[in-house]
């Protein structure tokens, strides 16, 4: 399996992180569910 994204990838995981990080800014989630979030993301298939 690869490690490399591809630029759809890239771009739904960049999407995803700056949503997760404007949500803890904005106090929708709290920073345990911002991390939480974040590990998810990270960890989905394709991301590395």
């Amino acid at each position: 399996m690869s490690t490399i994204l591809t630029k759809e990838q890239a771009a739904r995981q960049i999407w995803l992180l700056y949503f997760n990080r404007t949500l803890l800014e904005r106090g929708v989630i709290t920073e345990k569910q911002h991390n939480q979030m974040k590990v998810k993301i990270l960890s989905q298939p394709g991301s590395g």
